[in-house]
């Protein structure tokens, strides 16, 4: 009986596995640039656009997510992990944005995205060496889509004083409460008279898992309010 020299076997063994880990590498490739062709059309089209309305939907966010508030300002804010945690605190988020910065309907207009694909070096504050989404965003009417804000009467005001995030005290109730709504309620402390900013523009960084189809990171950063404090004058206005 023919028989196959043991060299001869293994050559033919490691040539088999080679091909083996080849194909399953290319099937990886693929489905990796497939799931983030998917990803990036359901946030730029629907999940960021609509962030103020509704949360991201389940399926895109991974177990173990991490969510990040300012971390090149403020990198001593604590770091939440887990979708319970990752949803009470974006829904804490569009509450205060809704209610207390922005007018009700506000949308997110995307200003720029970018692309970061694992072997890419960036500036970017992130954690992981996964495939990255940078999304450049502000707030916008729902009606036009514009910046613009106007008054309650129809008037269009301009944009006032330019204020960073970074400079607002992290200890404050409002923060307390985006870090652990649960635990730490919205109290009277919070000063609900003052005149809210009407415009507010940052970034969001997405860290995708290895296969791109989740959300592993989500970070908040380089986030500026604009006051709508300086209104154009009228007729009206002019003559009094």
């Amino acid at each position: 009986m023919n028989t196959i020299p043991s060299r001869r076997m293994g050559l033919t063994i490691d040539r088999l596995l080679s091909q083996a880990i080849r194909s399953a590498g290319r099937r990886f490739y693929s489905e990796r640039h497939s799931n983030l062709g998917h990803i990036t059309t359901y946030l730029t089209t629907d999940g960021v656009p609509n962030l103020l309305q509704r949360p991201l939907l389940n399926e895109y966010l991974d177990a173990h997510i991490t969510l990040r508030l300012l971390p090149t300002t403020h990198p001593y804010i604590p770091v939440l992990q887990g979708q319970g945690k990752y949803r009470a605190s974006m829904n804490a988020i569009r509450l205060l944005a809704t209610k207390f910065v922005l007018q009700d309907k506000a949308k997110l207009k995307i200003d720029k995205v970018i692309t970061l694909l694992r072997e890419e070096k960036t500036n970017y504050n992130c954690i992981t060496s996964n495939d990255k989404l940078v999304i450049k965003w502000q707030s916008c009417n729902e009606s036009d889509g514009s910046d613009k804000s106007v008054d309650s009467s129809g008037k269009d005001v301009e944009l006032g004083q330019v204020r960073n995030v970074g400079e607002v005290d992290t200890s404050s109730p409002v923060f307390n409460h985006i870090l652990n709504p649960t635990k730490n309620k919205l109290t009277s402390e919070i000063d609900y008279t003052r005149q809210p900013p009407r415009f507010v523009r940052g970034i969001f960084i997405f860290e995708f898992n290895e296969d791109n189809s989740r959300i592993l990171v989500h970070t908040i950063d380089s986030v500026e309010m604009v006051d709508f404090d300086k209104r154009i004058q009228t007729d009206a206005l002019a003559s009094v």
